[in-house]
C-alpha cells in the first residue's frame, strides 16, 4: 500500500488522476515523479520504452516549463526512452528523434 499512498500523494500535489493507476502499473507502465526540494512537478507516464505522458500541475503538458522538458528529454536520453507524446518538445536534441 506505500506505493499507491504515494499515487495518492502525486495526484493530490498535482491535482492529476494518478492514484487511478495503481492497479496499471507492471513492466509495461511506469511512473517517474519528477521533484526538487520543493516538492513534485510533473509526472511522466511510461509505456513500452516510450514517454506517452508528460504533465505539470493540473495536467498541463511539460512542455510548458522549459526547464521540465529538458529534463525529461534528457532522462530519455540517457536510459533509452522514446519520446511519443507533444507533452514533450524536441526542439535542439538531434540525437533523440519522436516516436513516428
Amino acid at each position: 500500500m506505500k506505493k499507491y499512498s504515494n499515487l495518492k500523494e502525486i495526484a493530490y500535489l498535482l491535482n492529476n488522476c494518478s492514484a487511478g493507476y495503481k492497479n496499471l502499473i507492471s513492466d509495461r507502465l511506469q511512473l517517474i515523479a519528477i521533484a526538487d526540494d520543493e516538492g513534485v512537478k510533473a509526472l511522466i507516464e511510461i509505456q513500452n520504452n516510450y514517454i506517452v505522458q508528460a504533465k505539470l500541475y493540473n495536467n498541463v503538458p511539460a512542455n510548458k516549463n522549459s526547464f521540465i522538458n529538458n529534463l525529461i528529454i534528457t532522462f530519455a536520453k540517457e536510459i533509452g526512452l522514446k519520446i511519443n507524446t507533444s507533452d514533450v518538445i524536441i526542439n535542439n536534441f538531434s540525437l533523440l528523434n519522436k516516436a513516428s
